[in-house]
């Protein structure tokens, strides 16, 4: 086999605050979540807690049913033809 092009290694705090200082504050996340913005401006206290939950589930192999589900909301620009494929 070939080498592995990454080398596993669980999530660490450096990295979470990482992915949360790319993400946007005002973004709508899925009904009954916190918005990003929590996250953003409450990372010093959040980050070591979460680590140790996603942690925690990652060595017990375990993702939550729910964190597969998303929501997509679709808005359409005024004055688009939506009935052309190629209109967006």
């Amino acid at each position: 086999y070939p080498e592995p092009l990454w080398k596993y290694e669980p999530i660490s705090e450096s990295i979470l605050r990482s992915v949360v200082a790319k993400s946007t504050p005002w973004k709508a996340t899925r009904s009954g979540t916190f918005p990003n913005s929590v996250y953003k401006f409450c990372i010093e206290l959040l980050a070591g807690p979460l680590c140790v939950i996603f942690r925690a589930l990652d060595s017990l192999g375990h993702e939550p049913a729910d964190w597969r589900v998303t929501e997509t909301i679709a808005g359409g620009k005024p004055g688009k033809d939506y009935s052309n494929p190629g209109a967006h």
